[in-house]
Parts: structure tokens; C-alpha cells; sequence
């Protein structure tokens, strides 16, 4: 999930960054309504010669795609939608990509709708979460590593705004989110120093993937890739202890509800079992999620006779475990730092807190 997080940043970057890298030219959407397809005996050299509308001013155009050496020959069919570049060097239309907004569009209404229709009023506040989350990230995460601030700073910046801010939206203002909001924050630092520290020693660069090269080249080395690596590690590591955080704090509510006479030792070990059980899925699941998110690279190693010890020194595979560790790390420490704070809280304040919780426990 992170290393998915990780890339979406780094195209994200990609896509906001100012125009000065891409070369001149402006892509819009055109829908194919008629083909010719012409091939040469040999069938080696396909060529398609595609009419298309453009959608936005109905005008129609031809574009010839053919088969290139460099890249795999994709054969359109009528009807589907293209995003259409013009190139002011060539002085031509090319093929961009195929528009993909209306999928998008429609899965992402239909994630909407799940999120409130299973979630309800917290889940309509979870996606103002989410929005607000993307909004901080374009607009002032990315410009300001933009313009050569340091990643790891503007993240710790960012999150002291984002975490409160997102997690309020998404599980109410009450004493709980308040030691999830202090739980998250003190296993996200040590997750930072973690991820610092192991970069560093593993002398891990953060160029194992081309995405930050082009960064580099197109900022003519201003930005820290290295760091930006790590802020990457810290905001992914952010999302998954809220998971964690919030649902300790109300292990160990619910147990103390339970159970008034529980003292701290008590409430700590009982809710510990139940963290550990989630500590376990939660690891299994970040390793699953990484596998899943590495299978192509995987494939690679499986296909060549590399060995093992090559394999993992690899920059790209040591940047890979380095991401997953660090992050699985600071997720499990997040069990018993939250655990151990609410059950603190809990058996000091239980008489007082508890009844008065349970009356305003969802009112914003």
C-alpha cells in the first residue's frame, strides 16, 4: 500500500510539475469512429489509420498508428476514446494514451457511495478527510519540495496539520481520537528516524526508480530524492496507523466500559491481546500488499539465474524491504504506545470519563 502510495506521490509530482520538462503540447480526448487497417504480407508491420472526433469540438481528424520496434503494437477498435496530443515541433496529432477519465469517474463515485452507505455520517466526514488530505498534498506538499524545501520537513509539517485535522473528520472530536491523534504521532516519528536512519545506512539513494531520476534531471539535481524517499516512507506510514491507533484506543475503552474495576496493568494486557491479534493481520497484510505491488520485479528475478545475495542487494529490492520493514516497524510499536497511553488514561480517569463519553460519544 505504501510503495502504491509512494508511486501515486511520485506521479502525482509528475503530473503537477510545471511545464518546462514536458515538451510543448496539449492533449485532449477523441473518439474513434472509423478504421482502416492495413497490413504487409509478412504481418510484421501493422499500420491502422484511425478517424477520430474530437469531443470537444466535434472536428474530425486521422492519425496513422503503426507498429514501432521500441513498444508493444496496440490495435484500437472503433468507439474507444484516445487521449490526442499535438506536437508543435512535428506540427502533428499523435496518440497520447487512451482517456481513461470515465472508469475512473465511475469507480471513484462508486467508492463514494460504499464509503457512505456502509459509513454513513463518519463516512461522508472520512471522504471530506480524504479530499482535504489531496488537497494539502497538491497544494502545498508538492510545490513546496517543488521549489527545493526539504521533503522530510514540509511532510512533519504537513502531518502536524493533516492528523488532527483527518482524523477528527474521520472518528469524531472525543477523548479517544484525541490519544489515537498522540499514539499516531509518536509511532510516525519513530517511524522517521527509522526510515532515516536505515536509508542512510543501506545507502539507499532513492533513484532505483526512473520517476525520481526524471525528477532529478528535470530540477537539475535541486531536490533531495534521497529525502523525498523518506517523507514517502512517513505520510504512507500515516495512513495505515490510523488504522491501529484508532482501534486500540477503543479496545481499551470498550475493556474499561466493561470491566470499571480494571486497573492500568489489567486493561493494558487485556487490550494487548487483542492488538496483538490485529498486529499480525496487519503485518501479513503489508507484506501481501508489497509482494503485490513488486510482482513485476519479482518475475524478473525468477526468470534470470541471479542469485539470492545479488537479488537483495539490489538497490530497488533493498529500497522494497528497507519501505516495508520500516513501515511494519513503526505499525507495530503503534500497538503498545496507544495501548499503553489509553489504558493510562483509562484507569485514572474511568468514573469520570466513561459515563459522560458515552452520552456524547458521536456529536461533533
Amino acid at each position: 500500500m505504501k510503495s502504491f502510495i509512494a508511486n501515486l506521490f511520485l506521479s502525482l509530482l509528475i503530473l503537477l510539475l510545471p511545464g518546462q520538462i514536458i515538451a510543448s503540447e496539449s492533449a485532449f480526448p477523441a473518439t474513434i469512429v472509423n478504421i482502416q487497417n492495413s497490413t504487409t504480407a509478412t504481418d510484421s508491420n501493422k499500420t491502422q489509420w484511425l478517424e477520430l472526433k474530437i469531443q470537444q469540438t466535434n472536428q474530425n481528424l486521422f492519425i496513422r498508428n503503426e507498429q514501432s520496434p521500441y513498444f508493444k503494437f496496440t490495435e484500437y477498435k472503433i468507439g474507444e476514446e484516445l487521449m490526442i496530443s499535438f506536437n508543435e515541433e512535428t506540427n502533428d496529432y499523435q496518440i497520447a494514451d487512451y482517456y481513461r477519465q470515465k472508469p475512473i469517474n465511475l469507480l471513484f463515485w462508486f467508492f463514494v457511495v460504499t464509503v457512505i452507505g456502509v459509513g454513513k455520517l463518519y463516512g461522508f466526514t472520512s471522504i471530506l478527510g480524504m479530499f482535504l488530505s489531496l488537497a494539502v498534498i497538491i497544494k502545498i506538499i508538492l510545490p513546496q519540495i517543488y521549489s527545493g524545501t526539504n521533503p522530510i520537513l514540509v511532510i512533519i509539517i504537513a502531518s502536524i496539520f493533516l492528523i488532527p485535522t483527518t482524523f477528527y473528520l474521520s472518528h469524531g472530536v472525543n477523548i479517544k481520537t484525541n490519544l489515537a491523534i498522540v499514539g499516531t504521532f509518536i509511532s510516525a516519528i519513530i517511524t522517521g528516524v527509522l526510515a532515516y536512519s536505515f536509508t542512510h545506512l543501506a545507502h539507499i539513494t532513492g533513484y532505483a526508480n526512473e520517476e525520481a531520476s526524471f525528477l532529478d534531471i528535470a530540477k537539475s539535481g535541486q531536490l533531495n530524492i534521497q529525502s523525498l524517499l523518506i517523507a514517502g516512507i512517513i505520510i504512507g506510514s500515516i495512513g495505515i496507523l490510523d488504522d491501529v491507533s484508532v482501534s486500540q484506543v477503543s479496545v481499551v475503552n470498550e475493556i474499561a466500559k466493561a470491566n470499571p474495576k480494571f486497573g492500568f496493568l489489567e486493561l493494558f494486557k487485556r487490550s494487548m491481546s487483542v492488538g496483538r491479534d490485529h498486529v499480525s493481520s496487519m503485518v501479513n497484510t503489508l507484506f501481501l500488499v508489497y509482494t503485490g505491488a513488486a510482482m513485476p520485479l519479482m518475475l524478473l528475478f525468477l526468470d534470470n539465474s541471479v542469485s539470492f545475495t545479488q537479488i537483495i542487494n539490489t538497490e530497488m529490492v533493498a529500497e522494497e524491504i528497507v519501505r516495508t520493514l520500516v513501515a511494519s516497524i513503526g505499525l507495530i510499536l503503534a500497538v503498545p504506545i496507544t495501548t499503553f497511553m489509553a489504558a493510562n488514561y483509562y484507569s485514572k480517569y474511568k468514573n469520570k470519563v466513561l459515563y459522560k463519553q458515552d452520552n456524547s460519544h458521536h456529536h461533533h
